[in-house]
């Protein structure tokens, strides 16, 4: 399905064949003196939130998306994954938190999300207009761990002190998405990953002038060699042996440490 330039709407969604699902932010109609008519925009990537701008012709035809809008309850959090319920079939749906944008740090379970919707995927979410927010969270924590058990373990003991927003990724990967789309404050980071693994990690964080400054606390199940402490140089240690003993002290006292 097609749409003219000359119909573009704010709000409306397109699916460009090079920048993808995007949203039209802004647009005008221009006539110069000389030359052809044409229509200048600012459009919204939904997967990133970039705004980009781009020029169409008049009367250009560009793809149309029809987005749907459903309005679920989140119900709990399964990995890095939330959990909804559809408010009217009552079908339960696996979201990714990196689909899910900022709209993640605001929910609690029970609370109502309106899930953006296209080709039977989540492409992005936003809270219903009606919802008022109180935040007092101000400290966002991204725990990188591919370990379900022990991210979970991780993300509860942050959360039982009220005062910060825990992110989660499953692998290096998501993670080094996560940094750059949600910068948080500290990084909790396993070392021991598949395919890229927790060196790698700060590697690539070391030698970005933008990330270089998050602070980084290493989570790890392993006895680490003397090489490894030295690369790892003054970062703090945690090792999951002893949060399995429900030793959350030293991981609490630190985490402050860092946040200071």
């Amino acid at each position: 399905m097609s749409i003219s330039t000359n119909d573009l709407k704010n709000g409306m969604a397109l699916n460009l064949p090079s920048e993808g699902l995007v949203t039209v932010v802004e647009f005008q109609h221009v006539k110069p003196g000389k030359g052809g008519a044409f229509v200048r925009t600012k459009l919204k990537k939904v997967a990133s939130g970039a705004v980009l701008e781009r020029t169409f012709r008049a009367d250009e035809k560009v793809p149309l998306a029809v987005i749907d809008k459903r309005e679920m309850q989140y119900l709990y959090r399964e990995g890095s994954a939330l959990v909804f319920m559809d408010s009217e079939s009552y079908d339960q749906m696996n979201v990714e938190t990196s689909k899910l944008g900022s709209t993640v740090d605001f929910l609690k379970e029970g609370d109502s999300a309106v899930l953006h919707m296209y080709n039977g995927d989540v492409v992005s979410a936003e809270l219903p207009a009606a919802v008022e927010l109180s935040v007092s969270q101000t400290e966002r924590i991204l725990i990188i761990d591919d370990q379900p058990e022990s991210q979970r373990m991780l993300q509860e003991v942050l959360d039982e002190s009220g005062k910060y927003r825990v992110i989660t990724a499953s692998n290096a990967h998501e993670g080094i998405s996560l940094i750059a789309r949600r910068r948080p404050n500290l990084i909790i980071l396993d070392l021991r990953m598949p395919e890229k693994d927790g060196f790698a990690v700060l590697d690539e964080l070391r030698g970005n002038p933008e990330t270089a400054s998050i602070p980084v606390m290493i989570v790890t199940a392993d006895t680490l060699n003397n090489d490894e402490l030295d690369k790892l140089g003054v970062l703090q240690v945690i090792y999951k042996t002893d949060l399995s003993q429900s030793n959350y002290q030293q991981f609490m006292d630190g985490v402050r440490e860092h946040l200071r």
